[in-house]
């Protein structure tokens, strides 16, 4: 397992980097740290669902950074 830590707007720098080197399978969380609990996802994992060109790992567990 390889970790690569991207900087800048989520969305934009992960379909960049993703669309370089197809990664195997990218783990993205369901909503990020400051949505609303309710809400059905996020922004950034919304648009990478549909755009990135390998399958994605959505993660729903929610924590509660300190």
């Amino acid at each position: 397992m390889t970790v690569r830590l991207l900087d800048g707007k989520v969305f934009e720098k992960v379909l960049q980097y993703a669309g370089k080197r197809i990664p195997f399978l990218p783990i993205l969380g369901r909503i990020g740290v400051h949505s609303a609990p309710d809400m059905d996802i996020g922004g950034n994992a919304e648009n990478l669902l549909r755009l990135v060109p390998c399958n994605v790992l959505l993660q729903v567990k929610c924590s509660n950074p300190r």
